[in-house]
């Protein structure tokens, strides 16, 4: 599943403008792709009565948390989704 490693030449330097906007639509991404997920029944909510539209994460300037259950399954396919490709 893992790619083959890319070098990156160019990329944005800390106190780059477009950074906040980079985070922004990367962490909408992950959430999205983290719902979608748990409304398929690969990731499960780890906290009982949470709202199924929103997976519990959390991040902050370069952290991000994803609450899941403590199970190997859930975690192959969490792994699974960051590496498939988006159609």
């Amino acid at each position: 599943m893992p790619r083959k490693d890319f070098e990156c030449e160019r990329g944005v330097k800390q106190g780059d403008p477009l950074l906040p906007l980079i985070f922004v639509f990367t962490a909408g991404l992950l959430q999205s792709i983290s719902n979608k997920a748990c409304q398929q029944g690969l990731l499960g909510i780890p906290i009982p009565g949470t709202d199924i539209e929103n997976f519990p994460i959390i991040q902050s300037v370069d952290d991000t948390l994803l609450f899941m259950q403590a199970d190997a399954k859930q975690l192959f396919c969490l792994l699974k989704l960051f590496y498939t490709p988006l159609p």
